[in-house]
């Protein structure tokens, strides 16, 4: 499964079957208006005032069935649940908590590290944090909390939960085995990579001491 980040899926915005096949006819639109004025006697056609007139109630028929069609916006027919959440239960929640991430995640075995999930701020999105312990090569054996984070977001169907900006599961999509998080990512070379790390009854304020 290759995970695709938010930002990259595009919603196809489906036509009304009642306006497919409906189609401005400049005939219709000169039917019943006023007569375009005369011609000009040397060449047969309409005079300019003529043919602005025909144009302008050609475009109005135009612009009017656009309307009762809906517009035919981007976003027409669809929501979008990046920038507006759904109401009520959001799958986001689930995640929430501390997973130990204790293992081979940045390419060094038993590289102790946890992944902290917060809860939901106004935007729709959780704050991801990575807290790795200094305890390589003579490390101080504290917690290095990084200046920024990333974050957890819903996708445009409202129902696939992604990581973003947190090296290196960068566009990484998540999923619950149990209390175990399921990080599917891609790495080097566009390899797909499935890293899991099991959730820790702890909180944030749990991981001390801080560097």
């Amino acid at each position: 499964m290759s995970p695709t980040s938010p930002t990259s899926l595009a919603r196809s915005v489906r036509p009304d079957p009642s306006c497919v096949t409906a189609r401005a006819d400049p005939s219709d639109a000169s039917a019943g208006a006023p007569s375009p004025g005369p011609s000009s006697p040397a060449s047969g056609v309409p005079s300019r005032r003529g043919t602005r007139l025909l144009g302008s109630l050609t475009l109005a028929a135009g612009l009017a069935m656009l309307s009762a069609c809906g517009g035919g916006g981007a976003g027409d027919g669809g929501e979008d649940f990046v920038n507006a959440p759904p109401t009520g239960p959001n799958p986001i929640d689930a995640f929430v908590g501390v997973y130990d991430l204790t293992g081979n995640w940045d390419g060094q075995d038993g590289d102790v590290a946890s992944l902290v999930i917060r809860e939901r701020g106004d935007d729709g999105r959780a704050d991801v944090l990575l807290y790795d312990l200094d305890d390589l090569n003579g490390g101080d054996n504290c917690y290095v909390r990084p200046g920024s984070g990333g974050f957890v977001e819903l996708d445009v169907t409202g129902e696939r939960v992604f990581m973003n900006r947190v090296a290196p599961f960068d566009s990484a999509e998540l999923s619950l085995s149990g209390t175990t998080l399921v990080i599917d990512y891609i790495g080097v070379d566009d390899a797909e990579f499935t890293y899991q790390a099991p959730s820790v009854g702890i909180t944030e304020t749990d991981l001390t001491p801080p560097c």
